[in-house]
């Protein structure tokens, strides 16, 4: 290699020299030429390049951090392709090939992502996915669908719990019904798109007498919701986990300006609810949901399975635990 000013050929030389890297001091050693007559030097670029990935790899290996290699097969895993991964997260096609291919690092918010969703896979994806539905990144038909693709349950964590709580066989406490998060968003959309905004104990109220009136017409309950015989009536067993749920899957939202009132958030349900589903829910609003929280809790204190439950224990479902008051048959 000859100098471009003078023509002379030029000397490699071995520089050695400290850098800010992550919060720390690192060494950097990489090659220069230098021409004896001028004395100018030039960077050897591909050493320098060497040298920041030399810095790069011990920095990962010390830090666990996945290689581009572990991405890929991460992604590969889940039977994902570049562009349907950078839908779920936010990014473009682009960046996920650069990660692939050693060409581009993981900022430290991706690092998280890839760590606490991606590479583990199964229920802790499930959850990066139900993100990516209440971002609007993806449709909740294309989270189902993933989902199935990747033999993953569409049970998340949560639905776990609420099932470990509400019983996942049908049983006289759930009303012969199992818990389905799908169908509970569905049908509980269906009540806030009439009521908007109401307090959070017209709710409760109003999703037991769903489920009583489903259970005296059909045998049945809908939600397959276990209530429990509180001082102001029937509410649903562990409801604050219940409402949790509803706000995460982008069903409702706490009011920011009334304590304890929830918003509707015009979602989308993902399940269509029963034609017979859908005439007990419109015949309990006709019926119960003009009334105040205060008033169905009155109402709900002269029910035969309230006064025959013990206070905090769980109500056993049966054919006269209220009494009906939607004129109604539902085959």
């Amino acid at each position: 290699m000859k100098c471009p000013k003078c023509g002379r050929e030029l000397y490699k030389k071995q520089i050695r020299e400290k850098q800010s890297f992550k919060g720390r001091e690192v060494e950097l050693s990489y090659n220069v030429f230098v021409c004896p007559q001028c004395e100018d030097s030039f960077v050897d670029s591909a050493s320098l390049e060497q040298a920041w990935k030399k810095v790069w790899d011990d920095y990962e290996k010390e830090n666990h951090i996945p290689s581009p290699e572990t991405l890929r097969e991460a992604r590969m895993k889940l039977k994902l392709t570049a562009e349907e991964l950078s839908k779920i997260i936010g990014r473009t096609k682009s960046l996920i090939s650069k990660l692939e291919n050693g060409s581009r690092r993981l900022s430290e918010s991706l690092l998280k992502i890839y760590e606490n969703h991606i590479i583990p896979g199964g229920d802790d994806f499930a959850q990066l996915l139900d993100k990516a539905v209440l971002d609007g990144r993806i449709a909740m038909e294309e989270r189902n669908q993933f989902l199935e693709r990747m033999g993953i349950s569409n049970r998340t964590l949560l639905d776990q719990e609420i099932l470990s709580e509400h019983g996942d066989l049908p049983s006289v406490l759930n009303g012969y019904t199992v818990f389905d998060g799908e169908k509970l968003c569905a049908c509980v959309a269906k009540i806030m798109a009439v009521q908007k905004s109401l307090d959070m104990m017209k709710l409760l109220k109003l999703m037991f007498y769903v489920d009583a009136e489903s259970f005296v017409k059909t045998g049945k309950s809908i939600f397959g919701l276990r209530y429990k015989a509180n001082i102001y009536g029937p509410t649903p067993y562990n409801y604050d986990i219940i409402l949790g749920y509803l706000k995460k899957k982008g069903v409702i939202s706490d009011n920011q300006d009334k304590e304890h009132f929830l918003d509707y958030r015009e979602y989308k349900p993902a399940k269509v609810i029963s034609k017979g589903e859908s005439l007990i829910i419109d015949s309990v609003l006709k019926t119960y949901g003009k009334l105040s929280s205060r008033k169905l809790s009155e109402l709900t204190h002269d029910e035969k399975c309230w006064k025959e439950t013990e206070r905090g224990k769980i109500i056993r479902f049966n054919k006269n635990m209220i009494q009906s008051r939607i004129p109604i048959k539902v085959l």
